[in-house]
């Protein structure tokens, strides 16, 4: 196997990427002679090449159980790390398209082979200040665009998670993405730009919380937080009224197919339509942080206005919950819950697809999936060992081991 350990690293970790990802696009155009690292280690001539192969050796080695690839990927990892630091040291380093395709191949590698529990959203917040110091009018083209829309989802997670404002929530990069949009794709836009959205209203509700421990009078206290009450439920009243122009065309709507053998009120969902099932996915993913935010409001910051209208087909989540600031807590916690279990039951359909397609892990699937995982419990609770059964009847391994990676309470399930 030696002399084809390169080779081998490199088709084991593509299953993993999109297949018009910068990740896998610069792993198919490097020359044969830069593979060739027993010879010449660490002579890539370009330094994203060689934190690829040194991210492909890592991976590999790890999840075959061939610790002197591993160690091989790990000896690359520490010169091409120096490398990156040189570049970034650069005034116009973050300009040259390597750096931004190195540091995109870093987040994945921290994804499949995490060195640190931080170092994933790292790495997601330094790509996208490298985005925003080039600016929205570097993804005018066809080349560099695709690297944005590749890159779309890793910003959110890593905005959502550290309740920092994504720069796509500007207006001048929602411009961007709406330039390069087709018709067909109008709504996922619209769905991308709430997202944006809710990812400023976690930073306001962090910048609010802080507040208590400074010398603000308790008026402007109370208004900016009855301000963040309003703004968050008028964004999830946006994301449903979003789901119903989705819901117009039939072919978005899940198909329930026959119910689970573990619970016979639990039905699997399939779709008429591939791309209908990673949306439908991505709605409940960004219900899950609404209702995380509405439900992580401090006690004082909920008001005590009467309930705003209802939608009948999302009577729970649309609602404004009646009663004790707990029992709306309490009513928002089951709304995040509900929208992890609507995730898992698109997991049989997605992970088939990706299965039969070869076409690896989507960014999206894996997005949901593992915020799903998070927020019903991981393999502590029945429905996440549920999730992790699904995955694994379904062609889903893939998907499993993230889960495994990141979720060290699964090592004992």
């Amino acid at each position: 196997m030696r002399p084809m350990e390169a080779e081998l690293s490199l088709c084991h970790v593509q299953k993993w990427l999109a297949k018009d990802g910068p990740v896998y696009l610069a792993m198919r155009e490097m020359p044969t002679i830069e593979l060739d690292v027993i010879a010449r280690p660490g002579a890539s001539s370009l330094m994203s090449h060689q934190i690829i192969l040194s991210f492909a050796f890592i991976v590999f080695g790890i999840q075959q159980g061939q610790a002197s690839i591993a160690h091989k990927g790990w000896a690359l990892y520490g010169k091409a790390l120096t490398r990156l630091n040189g570049a970034l040291s650069d005034p116009t380093g973050y300009a040259r398209d390597e750096v931004c395709v190195s540091v995109i191949a870093l987040t994945c590698l921290e994804m499949l082979a995490p060195t640190s529990p931080e170092n994933r959203i790292r790495h997601i917040v330094g790509l996208e200040r490298i985005l925003d110091l080039r600016g929205p009018h570097a993804y005018c083209s066809d080349e560099h665009f695709d690297v944005l829309n590749c890159t779309t989802i890793l910003m959110f997670d890593a905005s959502l998670h550290t309740a920092k404002p994504s720069i796509l929530a500007k207006p001048e990069w929602k411009t961007v993405m709406w330039a390069r949009c087709s018709d067909e794709d109008a709504l996922k836009q619209e769905l991308h730009d709430l997202i944006a959205d809710c990812t400023v209203l976690g930073a306001e509700r962090n910048a609010i919380a802080g507040m208590s421990s400074r010398n603000t009078s308790h008026l402007g206290h109370t208004r900016q937080r009855d301000a963040l009450e309003h703004k968050a439920l008028d964004l999830r009243a946006q994301f449903f009224a979003w789901k119903q122009r989705w819901d117009r065309n039939p072919g978005n709507s899940p198909i329930v197919s026959e119910p689970l053998r573990e619970n016979q009120e639990l039905s699997r969902y399939g779709f008429l339509i591939e791309p209908a099932a990673a949306i439908y996915m991505a709605f409940h993913t960004a219900l899950i942080f609404v209702h995380r935010l509405l439900a992580t409001i401090p006690e004082e910051m909920i008001g005590t206005r009467s309930a705003e209208p209802s939608n009948e087909e999302y009577p729970v989540q649309t609602a404004r919950l009646s009663g004790t600031a707990q029992t709306r807590k309490d009513g928002y916690r089951a709304a995040e819950q509900l929208a992890a279990v609507e995730i898992s039951r698109c997991i049989p359909y997605n992970s088939n697809l990706a299965a039969t397609a070869q076409s690896g892990t989507s960014s999206a699937f894996a997005w949901a999936v593992l915020n799903a995982w998070e927020t019903v419990g991981g393999s502590a609770s029945a429905e996440g060992r549920r999730m992790l059964d699904l995955l694994r009847a379904n062609g889903g391994e893939d998907t499993a081991t993230l889960l495994e990676v990141h979720s060290p309470a699964l090592a004992s399930a």
